[in-house]
């Protein structure tokens, strides 16, 4: 739904995007997705693929994950003659989430949620190099009569450390704290056959150009999303987001439809999302996700 999603935080996937909405569910959730995207513009093509284990029950929630990105940029770089070479970059990341929500009002939730993440990066002119992170991220949600609103804060905290690779020895960098927090608000109204979100992240991004100052503008997105339901079983889902970069970035606009089918407590989805630059229209962004969940008391 176009990656809104804090203020419905009605499934597993509110491990992620809002773990108060641990607190709302009455079920539990095994879910296996996986996604796979290619996108690429006249100097750079980046393949990617991730895969996701999640559990859920109420109160409380987990997930692994690992994704894998490779990145093949024309004529980046030069040999040690002057002439031009593909700059070729490989990243792996892993990471696992644990995540808790707890009501402490009426209709009123809070959570928390701590992330541990390993990523090793390759390239043919980079150093190799490794980061562990521990980041910690918490929301609120209130829901009532069909209407929600809820309110996350990304990197509470952010203590990293980093491993460079350089001629077989390696450098350890310090552990640091990157505070960058990032607040996220999103409002949904939904009766029995249509869901509506609207979100805004980034909103507010205190210690942000402190922590990163090449950073010159915001990297606040706006995202649309909606869910039909068809009958008992099927569901359509579809949204829009649009976000901007940082200086020399550009923004970006993708699009996302999606179908889910549901039947004796097993759902599949599948979902498209599309996107492009608006400054390189030859910029294409196309990701499939895929993923089976298992809803169980």
């Amino acid at each position: 739904m176009g990656g809104a999603f804090i203020a419905v935080a009605d499934d597993e996937n509110a491990i992620h995007y809002n773990p108060a909405g641990l607190a709302l569910i009455s079920l539990n959730f095994i879910d296996i997705s996986g996604r796979a995207s290619h996108y690429f513009n006249s100097s750079r093509g980046v393949s990617g693929r991730g895969l996701r284990v999640s559990y859920a029950r109420p109160n409380f929630g987990f997930y692994g994950f690992y994704e894998y990105y490779y990145v093949d940029s024309v004529a980046h770089a030069w040999d040690s003659y002057g002439n031009p070479i593909d700059a070729v970059y490989e990243s792996n990341i892993f990471q696992f989430c644990i995540s808790a929500g707890f009501y402490i009002w009426d209709n009123l939730a809070a959570g928390v949620n701590v992330k541990l993440s390993e990523q090793h990066a390759s390239g043919n002119v980079m150093s190799a190099y490794d980061i562990t992170s521990w980041v910690a991220d918490a929301g609120i949600l209130y829901k009532n009569n069909g209407f929600s609103a809820a309110i996350t804060a990304e990197n509470l905290f952010d203590f990293s450390s980093s491993t460079v690779f350089v001629e077989n020895a390696y450098n350890d960098a310090i552990w640091v704290n990157q505070w960058a927090i990032l607040i996220n608000a999103g409002v949904a109204v939904e009766n029995e056959f249509i869901l509506a979100v609207f979100e805004i992240k980034n909103i507010f991004e205190p210690g942000l150009h402190d922590t990163f100052p090449d950073l010159s503008q915001s990297r606040r997105s706006f995202h649309l999303g909606a869910e039909i339901t068809i009958s008992n079983m099927l569901k359509i889902r579809t949204g829009l987001n649009s976000r901007g970069g940082i200086e020399g970035d550009y923004a970006i606009s993708e699009f996302s439809a999606g179908a889910g089918i549901k039947a004796w407590g097993l759902e599949f989805d599948a979902a498209l999302v599309a996107g492009c630059v608006f400054d390189d229209p030859m910029f294409v962004v196309p990701k499939v996700y895929l993923s089976s969940i298992y809803e169980f008391e």
